[in-house]
């Protein structure tokens, strides 16, 4: 700072400035290289024109009005303004909007809707379980008759009729198994439930 540009070696303020960046692991952007041949340019013109040039007191008076420009009250003003008017709004809309919500309490209107992908999954798969569950008992059920037909016509009671019975309900427990066992396998409906992430 207060330096002619005579004494201010911009080489080794380059070398300096990377070497800071290298210490440091700074990334430094590819527009760098181009401002830093754009400005070691222009120092060589200016050197040349004015080796005696103060540089601080010549950029001065452009940095003071950049900030005046960036800070002045007429600039501030605006942006003050536009938070007052955002206020503004905000003030009016929040009363009518909780009215509202109020209104809609005391008519039962009020709904809050909760949605998630674990807990659609989840009965999707309780559905699929209960279904299997009843095709089970329903296969069980028609085993248990079949077996309890073959003991009677073991006894010699009905010894056309009941084996025939035992028979299409053996083929019909079959029937559903096969179905539900197919049904599960392939559409791949019951997965694998963690109700560990629902009790946390």
């Amino acid at each position: 700072m207060g330096r002619k540009l005579s004494e201010v070696d911009p080489g080794m303020l380059m070398r300096e400035l990377v070497d800071l960046a290298m210490k440091y692991k700074i990334k430094i952007p590819k527009e760098y290289a181009v401002l830093s041949k754009a400005s070691a340019t222009t120092e060589g013109i200016v050197r040349q024109l004015d080796p005696e040039l103060d540089v601080t007191q010549a950029a001065l008076p452009y940095a003071k009005q950049l900030l005046y420009d960036r800070y002045s009250p007429a600039s501030m003003s605006g942006g003050f303004l536009r938070v007052l008017l955002q206020l503004q709004g905000f003030l009016q809309d929040t009363p009518q909007q909780l009215a509202q919500i109020l209104m809609d309490l005391e008519g039962g209107k009020f709904n809050v809707n909760v949605r998630s992908d674990e807990l659609s999954r989840l009965n999707t798969n309780v559905k699929a379980l209960g279904i299997l569950l009843f095709t089970g008992m329903l296969a069980s059920g028609l085993i248990v008759g079949a077996f309890s037909l073959v003991g009677r016509a073991s006894e010699g009671v009905g010894q056309t009729v009941w084996p025939l019975a035992a028979l299409i309900g053996l083929s019909l427990a079959a029937m559903l198994f096969g179905a539900a066992l197919s049904w599960t396998l392939l559409s791949g409906r019951v997965k694998k439930i963690s109700l560990r992430r629902f009790l946390k």
